[in-house]
């Protein structure tokens, strides 16, 4: 264990800052009476993020007809946001990229990362937020701790997620037993040490705090919203690794706040695999990989589940599976026709009968909840719960989860 504190801030604030001209173009788009020609002029000290920027202009995300070949032409098309958003990607990017030898790799954490960025984003902008790319940056730096800590640390925090994995603790708890403080304390420095604004500050602080979220939220809050949710629904999709395996149960229950719906949440999960496609050329990452998208062939799971917010993240995990789930409550389990189906109550002799006649697969929620310690705090540990899953229902043969 690291004992002294003191010591670890003292490594931290060694960090590097970051390039000078990335500083002067975040201030320059930062200032409310931004100069873009002096954004312009700051790109051009940079050839290859000049390089990186037309790329993204270029990209089919935007869909132009004719070749970008001016910087001032591709700022105008990304937008200001968008431009610091690379600037910042490309620079941190460079400057960190810890020995692979580590358990949590930091390509894997770059993609997960990544992932939450594009999540935030396309969430920001399902709500209609003014900035969707704010929530972006927030996205990108929410775990930026980790990779400092991996750093200076490597040793530490292996153990710490070893131990994550192995359902003995939360990340953050696992942290503090080791260092006395966990990587949301070590991103609030960061954020001094940068000079980043108070209100990204407060989302890498607080994005693991159990917070009271009003909705609609004041504009400073609105970004830590969103990832609070982005963060979670990241862990659905078998995309890179947090180190962090646990899914928070809140999140659920901000998207019912926020009026954010299941069908809303599907949407973006569609969305998501061009936007990572596209991330993964500018950043050389295999991002194009996401997941499988539930279509007209894919298997179908029947679900009786009492709990709304079980309810709702199972039907989400399930998606992002490529399985269709089809909800019934108890009273309609007779009707079921899937050739699989999870409940989370004990099931009456009738319906065990249904179940051994008709050759149904049957998982109980219930015991799988059982084997998870931390379910009772609000946390559903992913790499058992996607084993349990594949076990359960990938290794069945497809056309057995169609309808009979």
């Amino acid at each position: 264990m690291i004992q002294n504190k003191k010591m670890f801030f003292e490594k931290i604030t060694q960090l590097p800052v970051l390039p000078q001209h990335v500083q002067r173009l975040m201030e320059c788009i930062n200032d409310a009476e931004v100069d873009v020609l002096k954004v312009v002029q700051i790109l051009h000290v940079d050839p290859s993020l000049t390089a990186r920027v037309l790329l993204v202009a270029n990209s089919p995300l935007y869909g132009l007809r004719r070749e970008v070949t001016r910087v001032g032409q591709a700022v105008m098309i990304l937008g200001l946001d968008a431009t610091r958003n690379i600037a910042l990607s490309v620079s941190l990017f460079q400057m960190f990229r810890p020995s692979s030898d580590l358990i949590l790799k930091p390509d894997e954490f770059w993609k997960h990362s990544l992932v939450v960025a594009c999540l935030a984003r396309l969430i920001a902008k399902q709500l209609k937020f003014e900035d969707p790319e704010n929530a972006f940056t927030a996205g990108l730096l929410h775990d930026f701790g980790k990779i400092v800590i991996m750093k200076y640390f490597p040793k530490e925090f292996s153990l710490a997620v070893t131990r994550a994995k192995k359902q003995e603790g939360l990340l953050t708890e696992l942290e503090n037993e080791s260092f006395g403080l966990d990587h949301t304390e070590v991103g609030k420095v960061l954020c001094k040490h940068w000079n980043f604004p108070a209100s990204l500050s407060k989302t890498i602080t607080q994005h693991h705090e159990k917070i009271k979220i009003t909705w609609p939220a004041p504009v400073e809050d609105q970004d830590l919203t969103v990832i609070k949710i982005a963060n979670n629904l990241a862990k659905l999709i078998p995309v890179g690794d947090s180190g962090n395996p646990f899914f928070e149960i809140q999140a659920i229950q901000i998207c019912r706040l926020i009026g954010l719906e299941e069908k809303d949440v599907k949407k973006i999960f569609r969305q998501l695999p061009e936007e990572l496609n596209h991330l993964g050329a500018f950043f050389d990452l295999e991002l194009s990989a996401a997941f499988a998208k539930p279509d007209s062939n894919s298997p179908r799971v029947a679900m009786v589940i009492s709990d709304l917010d079980e309810k709702s993240y199972l039907n989400l995990l399930l998606s992002a599976m490529g399985i269709e789930a089809v909800d019934y409550s108890i009273t309609q389990f007779e009707e079921i026709r899937e050739a699989a189906v999870i409940v989370s109550e004990d099931l009456i002799p009738l319906h065990l009968r249904k179940i051994e006649k008709e050759g149904i697969l049957l998982l109980s929620w219930k015991d799988w909840k059982a084997s998870s310690p931390l379910v009772e705090q609000g946390h559903f540990h992913m790499l058992s719960l996607h084993k349990w899953m594949r076990e359960q229902l990938l290794s069945q043969q497809s056309q057995k989860m169609g309808v009979a």
